[in-house]
């Protein structure tokens, strides 16, 4: 695996890193302003992804709207790379797990 696929829909398979109580790398404001996301801290979990078909059973969708609603935005390319070395590290060392989530 090269990359962690983040907002892909209309039934392509996505890996999405889940925010858990587990090492993680925080969004910079800047990166959740462009986002939507309200000012309270934020992260990416590094040490798991979900790996589902999109969209998939635990997204919820703007009132009114459809799936393209559940995905905010691309993260900007320096702190992608972060979280992907990570993550890819995490798989070398065992460390990190890839958990298929559709049902």
């Amino acid at each position: 695996m090269d990359t962690i696929e983040l907002g892909r829909c209309c039934g392509l398979w996505v890996s999405f890193a889940l925010i858990l109580n587990q090492p993680r790398v925080e969004l910079p404001t800047a990166a959740k302003r462009r986002l939507g996301l309200d000012e309270e801290r934020s992260w990416v979990v590094t040490s798991e992804t979900n790996v589902f078909l999109w969209p998939g059973p635990d997204l919820r969708f703007l009132p009114g709207r459809g799936p393209e609603s559940a995905a905010y935005g691309v993260l900007p390319p320096d702190v992608f790379r972060v979280v992907r070395d990570r993550f890819l590290a995490g798989l070398r060392a065992r460390r990190a797990a890839t958990v298929p989530r559709t049902e």
